[in-house]
């Protein structure tokens, strides 16, 4: 219990899990009903057996019976398909951990430190109910420019820290998908509705068919602070932060988008930030590096490069509703500083307390501990499904090796027969072996169908591969065949060793 905890991603309340009474008791509760439910047949067929016919028969076991050795069968080629099942699964989650090592993040994590604020209801203002349809969005609340001011004030003093060599604010951090409606010059507008969620797009193909853009408000220093590296054009500068006339930086995904074969840069476009709030021009002044973004989907990686958008925070239209969460905005700061993390922590401290005390710093960390917790969903719940797998594969091999044992000894009578007229120890082995692949082989055929359907549960999970990869499914399927044959090599052997002589005496 406590090494599944140690991976748990630091945003789950890892303190508050532990082993719970009513948990185990519906365990010991399940445990004995489905004893009780596959003891009782067999009890049942033993007790109606007639003894006077188990004493005229050669068979030496009251359970014996073709239908009994179907039933094993059946149940241990159940194993070994759930078996497989959970090891697919496992296999697809390592391979997308291979797949993120080393995966070009399109910005630098190192001597990088971020800080997520919260801002409360003293910069906010009222001013009545949404339109929305969609339910989540009761209230429409409008931030003024006091808000913006004083994260204007914190990017300046950041940037005069000494051992600050760049600092910005942002509303999303990487991974943290926030969308936007843009309407580009020739192009058929396909949004045909207004925003319903501010992280996945209404419309669309999940192909990036619908004009939508990963937008972000920074103020000037948040590109140089994650070394987003500027390809053409200029980045975001402090004139344009509350200027009238609206800019925008681009990446190249976005430019690669909509004007492959010409520039970006001088080019206006349409955006639409925010719900009931009018189209606004946007020139655009620039071209960035594309960044790594989750897709359409809650934790997805997109697989392909998503179009985004930066754009001055101070430009920001005022107008946006909020719901549920309450009257709070979060902003994200980030740093280059050249200490160490302690270091880092302690300027962005000062900072915010000076501009105000009463803003709470709810998140702290190195920008490296970030990209690597944005993966921790998937070693945790690999790390789950894997210790399933090795029950699974124990209780599978437990089962081969039960049911073959069972089968050389009810049968030893007949080795013993086959062996005397001339059949050899090899011939046996492959005997007791074939018999195993043959149940293997069935549970595999199950376990393989089971994880085309399985799979697909992990599938925004996963990177780089398919939730039905074909070598991750016949990795899985080999390693469960050669398990099955492993455990069929010692009653092979004992079958292998039957003296027919003192087999046939004793009957």
């Amino acid at each position: 219990m406590d090494s599944l905890v140690a991976l748990i991603p630091e945003r789950v309340a890892a303190h508050e899990i532990g082993l719970d009474g009513r948990v185990l008791a519906a365990t010991a509760l399940s445990a004995l009903i489905t004893t009780l439910a596959f003891g009782a047949l067999p009890a049942l067929r033993v007790a109606a057996t007639d003894p006077a016919s188990v004493l005229r028969s050669a068979s030496t076991s009251v359970a014996g019976g073709r239908w009994n050795t179907k039933a094993r069968r059946a149940l241990v080629g159940a194993e070994i398909g759930m078996a497989l099942v959970l090891l697919a699964g496992v296999g697809l989650l390592v391979a997308t951990m291979l797949s993120l090592t080393g995966l070009a993040l399109g910005f630098d994590p190192d001597n990088a430190y971020f800080a997520q604020l919260r801002l409360g209801r003293k910069y906010a203002t009222d001013v009545g109910r949404g339109t929305l349809p969609y339910t989540r969005y009761q209230k429409m609340w409008e931030w003024g420019y006091e808000r913006k001011s004083v994260l204007a004030e914190l990017t300046r003093r950041l940037e005069q820290t000494p051992g600050v060599s760049a600092a910005g604010v942002t509303t999303g951090l990487p991974f943290n998908s926030y969308w936007l409606a843009v309407r580009i010059e020739g192009r058929p507008n396909t949004v045909e509705r207004e925003f319903e969620q501010w992280d996945v797009p209404p419309t669309g193909d999940g192909e990036g068919n619908a004009d939508w853009a990963i937008s972000r408000f920074v103020t000037p220093g948040y590109l140089e602070a994650l070394r987003i590296p500027l390809v053409t054009g200029r980045s975001i500068r402090w004139p344009d932060y509350d200027a009238a006339h609206r800019v925008a930086v681009v990446d190249e995904a976005f430019a690669a988008k909509y004007w492959p074969q010409r520039g970006a840069v001088g080019r206006s476009i349409l955006i639409k930030d925010g719900i009931d709030n009018p189209w606004s021009e946007v020139q655009i002044v620039g071209v960035v590096g594309t960044v790594l973004e989750s897709g359409y989907r809650p934790r997805a990686l997109a697989r392909d490069p998503l179009p985004a958008i930066y754009l001055p925070l101070g430009q920001q239209n005022e107008r946006y509703t909020h719901g549920e969460a309450g009257v709070y905005v979060w902003a994200n700061v980030v740093v280059r500083h050249d200490g160490d993390e302690t270091g880092a922590a302690a300027a962005i401290r000062q900072a915010v307390s000076a501009v105000d005390p009463e803003i709470p710093i709810t998140e702290l960390g190195s920008m490296r501990v970030y990209v690597g917790n944005s993966h921790g969903d998937r070693r945790f719940y690999g790390a789950l499904i894997g210790a399933f797998a090795i029950i699974a594969i124990v209780l599978a091999a437990s089962g081969v090796y039960a049911v073959m044992a069972q089968q050389v000894a009810q049968r030893r009578r007949e080795i013993g027969i086959r062996m005397a007229v001339g059949a050899r120890a090899p011939d046996v082995t492959g005997m007791v072996l074939g018999e195993g692949v043959r149940v293997a082989l069935a549970g595999i055929t199950a376990g393989i169908l089971g994880s085309v359907a399985a799979t697909r549960v992990l599938e925004s999970w996963l990177y780089g591969v398919t939730p039905t990869e074909p070598w991750v499914l016949g990795l899985a399927s080999l390693s469960m065949l050669g398990l099955t044959l492993l455990a069929c090599v010692v009653p092979a052997w004992r079958a292998a060793s039957i003296d027919p002589s003192a087999t046939l005496r004793a009957d």
